[in-house]
């Protein structure tokens, strides 16, 4: 919280100053940065995928964890994508957790988002779907 005081005066050519009026002002200045938002809802997905981190607080720096242990600025800093892997015949479950900072704000709203990630049997090893056509010509084709 600031506190502020102004003092002003009136003067006009030709007539006298006015008296000094004062006022006092309270700012609360705290403001949050916003809470960091997930390219990917919450959600069971059949692949593996690359995971974006925004704010919508300018230079604010994005800090998360993939364990479900809140974050803090000891935690890794987002840098780019996070790659969360899905594993042919395995079903993999990340909670990722990212919280916004930056200085002269407030920390933002740690935020949640959970990931069950599954390959499917017709997976390669990073979990995206690998069609074998038998021949240049043929056209692919999924079943089920």
């Amino acid at each position: 919280m600031n506190d502020y005081v102004i003092k002003a005066i009136a003067v006009k050519e030709g007539c006298p100053a006015s008296d000094i009026a004062t006022y006092n002002l309270t700012h609360d200045a705290h403001v949050s940065a916003a809470d960091p938002a997930a390219s990917y809802a919450s959600g069971r997905y059949e692949r593996s995928i690359l995971l974006e981190l925004t704010s919508d607080t300018p230079n604010a720096h994005i800090y998360y964890t993939i364990d479900g242990s809140d974050p803090d600025e000891q935690s890794t800093r987002y840098d780019g994508v996070i790659q969360l892997n899905a594993v042919k015949g395995e079903t993999w479950k990340y909670t990722v957790k990212a919280i916004a900072m930056k200085d002269g704000y407030e920390p933002s709203n740690i935020v949640a988002y959970t990931y069950e990630l599954y390959a499917a049997s017709g997976a390669d090893d990073d979990g995206y779907v690998v069609v074998d056509t038998g021949c240049c010509s043929a056209h692919p084709a999924i079943t089920s």
